[in-house]
């Protein structure tokens, strides 16, 4: 398993799958479709968001997994 995986993990219940969602959420210039073409793989999908953002991989998996859901510290536009 991987460190993503195990981190998606222990996302709080009722968000899992919805990484695809949450990504557009927090990065609204993300190509839809080829987020789509993730299949739901996330490590895919933080690559994804990774190269998009200029953001490492520890960095983009911290702000997608985060357990207080709430708006990020951060903006990105």
């Amino acid at each position: 398993m991987s460190r993503i995986d195990s981190l998606i993990e222990q996302r709080p219940a009722g968000t899992g799958g919805a990484l695809e969602q949450q990504a557009l959420r927090l990065w609204p210039g993300l190509d839809a479709t080829e987020l789509a073409r993730c299949g739901g793989d996330p490590e895919q999908i933080v690559g994804l968001v990774a190269q998009h953002a200029n953001l490492t991989i520890d960095e983009v998996t911290g702000t997608l997994v985060r357990p207080d859901r709430g708006e990020p510290p951060f903006y990105f536009g």
